[in-house]
């Protein structure tokens, strides 16, 4: 596959995830403030990068490459956060409660991903079930 059409993709999919995300996150009172343009747009960018980062990984040891993903989705997030003046720096209990939800936040993303995946598997072995099926005739 074209290297730019796979990074196109992989961006797609990790917008996909991301909005699912957020629309959650709004249904719960997380944000105090009304979602701005400015808010949707860089929280979309935001998890296309984390997309394209996640799809470019070649998770052969899950060891080592989990904790590099979740630590660079961090970052990732954090800056998001920063460009969007969500962050308070000083404040622990921000920073505490930042990291708790960061952890549901981060395991919900995975549920949704490895969902995903089982469907598109069911439904890639059920075509070719029916394809051998037919061939057999």
């Amino acid at each position: 596959m074209n290297p730019l059409k796979r990074i196109g993709k992989l961006f797609l999919s990790g917008m996909e995830v991301g909005s699912v995300i957020y629309l959650l996150l709004l249904a719960v009172p997380i944000q105090a403030d009304f979602p701005s343009p400015k808010n949707i747009f860089s929280i979309m960018i935001m998890a296309g990068i984390i997309g394209v980062f996640s799809g470019l990984l070649d998770i052969d040891d899950f060891r080592i490459e989990l904790p590099v993903h979740f630590v660079v989705t961090f970052l990732i997030v954090v800056t998001m956060m920063a460009f969007n003046g969500w962050l308070q720096w000083q404040n622990w209990t921000f920073w505490l409660l930042f990291g708790i939800e960061y952890l549901i936040i981060y395991g919900i993303a995975w549920l949704i991903i490895f969902l995903s995946g089982n469907l598109k598997l069911k439904r890639i072995n059920k075509t070719l079930q029916e394809r051998n099926k037919a061939q057999k005739k």
